[in-house]
């Protein structure tokens, strides 16, 4: 697993594919122009494999090995490699990727179906598929004109860990390592469980996700908000203390100095970044939000455990896309808009 936290496939290549703008790590299969053909991303992104139930324990088909048994009843197993994704019950039903790409498909059949990105991480027990829409927004039009473009994107797992996501967001999943960013706590998702009647309940949502601009039209108002909103660095430590709590007292008992390290360098950190978007956007609370959200998907401290041990920037991309990193974000958007008059 390099640093951007994507699967690399038996032939060397990258498991992503990508259309328009590279990805910013230069890995993947990359198109100038955007496939619409659900075999042909498969194909580009290496996600073409299927996953089936076996029991736990036992003669292994595709290694030809005996194994033991473990716990619960069932294992998902790529069909390719013969690899363990996960444990399962009696109940799951695996969603094969071809599906959940045909679904995202399906959601698109009053748009043109422009598919962005998709690729997989952990072995193939996470993976992605981005398509975008039609149209975009510009925050601040007249000055600093951030370009936002609308997608939305279909995250499965095949390790029994979350069931299949349908999110709609301004950003292109091109890594682990890429920012969802969310309007208050309302941000358009959906998600059904892996059980055989999660195809009938695709088709349902299929007719009632919403893929209008609304989500975006009301993003775009709240952020353009913020940018007419004056924010400056002396706030910063306000805004910290909001989104994470007040500074440790180095004398309190229970206090580590490690405790009171790690919150001298995160205040350090989002002035730092701060600073930086100040030239940019301006002194405003845009700016202030955009300092929270570069540093919990660039700097933050982590400690990476198991698979992810050691390599920090893989476990940061997977808590960035499986959305166990938002809530600083969440937070800090939300105490920003209580600024806005």
């Amino acid at each position: 697993m390099g640093d951007h936290g994507l699967d690399t496939l038996t032939d060397g290549r990258t498991a992503l594919y990508v259309a328009g703008e590279p990805a910013w790590h230069k890995f993947g299969t990359h198109f100038n122009v955007p496939l619409s053909s659900v075999d042909a991303v498969l194909r580009a992104s290496g996600t073409g494999y299927t996953v089936g139930l076996t029991s736990q324990g036992g003669f292994n088909p595709v290694t030809e090995k005996w194994e033991k048994a473990g716990e619960g009843m069932f294992h998902t197993r790529r069909m390719d490699t013969g690899e363990v994704l996960g444990a399962v019950g009696k109940i799951y039903t695996p969603l094969q990727n071809a599906e959940a790409f045909a679904f995202l498909e399906g959601l698109f059949r009053n748009h043109e179906f422009a598919v962005s990105s998709a690729g997989s991480f952990r072995s193939g027990r996470r993976v992605f598929i981005t398509a975008m829409l039609p149209d975009e927004m510009i925050i601040d039009p007249s000055g600093f004109a951030d370009h936002i473009r609308q997608y939305v994107a279909i995250i499965n797992s095949h390790d029994g860990s979350t069931p299949v996501i349908a999110i709609t967001t301004p950003w292109r999943v091109e890594c682990a390592n890429t920012e969802r960013f969310a309007v208050r706590d309302a941000v358009h998702k959906w998600t059904v469980r892996h059980t055989r009647t999660a195809k009938d309940k695709l088709a349902q949502a299929a007719k009632t996700l919403d893929l209008t601009t609304k989500y975006y039209y009301q993003w775009q108002e709240e952020e353009s908000a913020l940018v007419q909103t004056p924010f400056n660095a002396n706030q910063i430590d306000t805004l910290c203390d909001l989104v994470w709590g007040e500074r440790p007292d180095a004398n309190a008992v229970g206090v580590s100095k490690r405790a009171v390290t790690l919150d001298e360098n995160r205040r350090e950190k989002v002035r730092d970044v701060f600073r930086a978007e100040t030239e940019r956007v301006g002194s405003n609370a845009y700016a202030a939000e955009r300092a929270v959200t570069g540093y919990v998907d660039h700097y933050q401290e982590l400690r990476p455990r198991g698979v992810l041990k050691g390599n920090r920037l893989g476990a940061l991309a997977q808590g960035i896309l499986e959305e166990t990193l938002d809530e600083p974000k969440h937070t800090a958007h939300k105490k920003l808009m209580l600024l806005v008059k």
